[in-house]
């Protein structure tokens, strides 16, 4: 399932939007019946500091994990330029973290193929 957001209005508060994403395990009964049990629950965050740079943070059941406030992969302070690009990164990271990388590092081939800016 892909998702696709749009921001047209920026608002200039530090929680901008936020996407939750569920990783989920099987378990199987003695009876033989899988059940569906949610096992760990990211979720990222976007936000916009005072000068107006964009980065992310990203929790696992509500604890802070990661809280991003550049680009990584790229030497030196460099924020993200926009809501859409930090949630790109934040998505990515997301992912890896579903997959059991910790931690989710990020290259700049990963920054080339999203188009990010640095």
């Amino acid at each position: 399932m892909r998702l696709f957001l749009s921001v047209s209005i920026l608002i200039p508060i530090s929680l901008v939007f936020f996407i939750s994403f569920g990783s989920h395990a099987q378990h199987k009964h003695d009876n033989g019946n899988m059940e569906l049990m949610q096992a760990v629950q990211y979720r990222y965050f976007v936000h916009k500091n005072d000068t107006g740079a964009w980065y992310f943070s990203i929790k696992k059941n509500e604890k802070l994990i990661v809280m991003q406030k550049d680009i990584p992969a790229v030497q030196g302070n460099i924020a993200f330029v926009d809501s859409l690009q930090a949630s790109k990164i934040a998505r990515l990271m997301v992912d890896k973290l579903e997959q059991g990388v910790f931690p989710p590092s990020v290259f700049r081939s990963d920054l080339d193929s999203l188009k990010i800016i640095y």
